[in-house]
């Protein structure tokens, strides 16, 4: 290995250990940090966000950098290994990327979402949009300078999307995200149906957390490499692939919720955990896209949470624990799969939840163009929350303030969100092939085989592929909504599955 190569590595390097030192501020101001601290927190994190832009932008990353391939052409200058290359040609297109945002700028939008996020948490425990709305509009308007500074052919919002999922535009997504629409608004009328009621009563947090990790060490996932807890939102966040962490969010009336947003966490938190540590900071160490991302918390939380096989595994330990007894593994499953339009994203049903995705997708890009403004926000939502789902929030706490992503600066993000559905569809196809019992084993919840194929396949690659080629060389075909669809209808509207 070159002396350049490892000049740059280490450089590498440091910047993911910033980039972990961030995942931890914001990791303890979403759990642990005193209300109080905010202020404080919002200056830490503008001041590292700064120094690690100047690092993996600054002239001495970009010499050693351009002394291993032409920054401009892409052009490879001297003798590298296969796996050296991947990551000297991903590295270069991440500076082209980055280096158009001035330091400054970096540091104030850092600041800005450290601050918006607190401001949004008590906006939504108030419903006072008014509240986040000064922020809101700030976020816009530097996201619409950030897309300036990227550059950008057709749509301003391409330029966002392409940092969440490369290589994929604005077009890409609606057109297959229209024709997608139209289908499954007709599926959930064929698809409504009474839900079942359950005899829930209260149970308490620490009981239902109790399950939660026993849910968790089934998969396996790894408690000496990750954390539990409680949040606002849920979420996960990693800083190597041996500290993945996921928090949840607790109902106490309704303990099947919290299991359900688990698995969805775990999934995030596996695919950290799964990265080639001996890559760290290196692209070949580094998840492909959003999507790909979603795609994992998506086949944990619905291909496999919300399988007749899982309950059939789950339920004898949910007696165990004297929740729910007596009622069975089919109840429950009916429960879980019930289809009913509904307000919250995050609790939405499976032929819903798109719909949910779609609606924040075509507002988001609608802000970022300028035809609507932030102040019409609320107005906005719920006219295509009825549109689309035929419901209408009461509160804005019910709808626009029920996200995190705009406080955190992330337009550009909820597409990844269908994107991760559809994938996973595709990866699931390939997945049944070369498992057809795989029922009959989730039933006795042995999972690990699950989490071996998606390491084999999905994990160890990093930043190899993009995302379509990924799906291609796991797949064997293109790119397709098709899987996707099919499975909804066969489940949903034909009983097949």
């Amino acid at each position: 290995m070159s002396q350049k190569y490892d000049d740059l590595k280490r450089l590498c390097n440091e910047v993911a250990l910033q980039g972990g030192i961030l995942a931890e501020l914001s990791w303890n101001q979403e759990t642990y940090m005193p209300k109080g601290a905010h202020a404080n927190r919002a200056n830490q994190i503008e001041l590292l966000a700064g120094i690690r832009h100047k690092l993996k932008t600054g002239p001495e990353f970009k010499k050693f950098l351009s002394s291993l391939i032409d920054i401009k052409t892409g052009k490879i200058k001297t003798k590298l290994s296969k796996d050296e290359e991947t990551n000297v040609i991903r590295l270069r297109e991440d500076f082209v990327r980055d280096h158009v945002l001035p330091v400054a700028f970096v540091e104030k939008f850092a600041k800005l979402t450290s601050e918006a996020t607190e401001v949004w948490q008590r906006a939504r425990q108030e419903n006072k949009f008014k509240l986040f709305l000064p922020y809101l509009e700030k976020l816009v308007t530097l996201n619409q300078e950030k897309a300036d500074r990227y550059g950008f052919d057709e749509h301003p919002y391409d330029a966002l999307l392409d940092g969440y999922e490369p290589g994929v535009t604005t077009r890409d997504i609606r057109d297959n995200f229209d024709p997608l629409k139209k289908t499954l608004q007709e599926f959930v009328k064929k698809a409504r149906s009474e839900k079942i009621k359950l005899p829930f009563k209260t149970y308490p947090q620490e009981e239902q957390f109790e399950l939660s990790r026993r849910l968790l060490e089934k998969l396996p996932y790894d408690f000496n490499n990750g954390r539990l807890d409680i949040s606002t939102h849920p979420f996960s966040s990693a800083q190597h692939p041996t500290d993945s962490r996921i928090t949840t969010r607790i109902d106490l009336k309704d303990p099947l919720s919290s299991i359900l947003t688990v698995l969805h966490e775990a999934g995030h938190a596996l695919y950290e955990m799964g990265l080639n540590a001996k890559y760290f900071g290196l692209p070949l160490g580094e998840p492909i896209s959003y999507g790909i991302h979603e795609s994992q918390s998506r086949w944990w939380e619905t291909r496999i949470g919300l399988s007749l096989a899982f309950w059939k595994g789950f339920t004898p330990l949910l007696h165990s624990m004297n929740i729910l007894k007596g009622i069975s593994a089919e109840e429950l499953y009916q429960y879980v799969n019930h289809v009913e339009p509904s307000f919250i994203r995050v609790e939405a049903d499976e032929l819903t939840y798109p719909l949910h995705v779609i609606l924040r997708f075509e507002l988001e890009t609608a802000l970022i163009d300028g035809s609507l403004k932030a102040k019409d926000l609320p107005e906005k939502w719920n006219e295509l929350m009825k549109t689309y789902l035929g419901v209408t929030p009461k509160t804005d706490t019910l709808g626009c303030l029920q996200d995190v992503h705009w406080s955190h600066g992330s337009f550009g993000y909820f597409p990844t969100y269908l994107l991760g559905n559809m994938y996973a569809a595709q990866f699931f196809d390939a997945f049944e092939k070369e498992h057809p019992n795989w029922k009959k084993r989730v039933e006795k919840l042995d999972l690990p085989f699950i989490k071996e194929w998606l390491n084999q396949n999905i994990h160890r690659h990093g930043r190899r592929y993009q995302a379509m080629e990924l799906i291609k060389k796991v797949t064997k075909k293109p790119f397709s909504s098709k899987p996707y669809i099919d499975y909804l209808e066969n489940k949903y509207i034909t009983g097949k599955k």
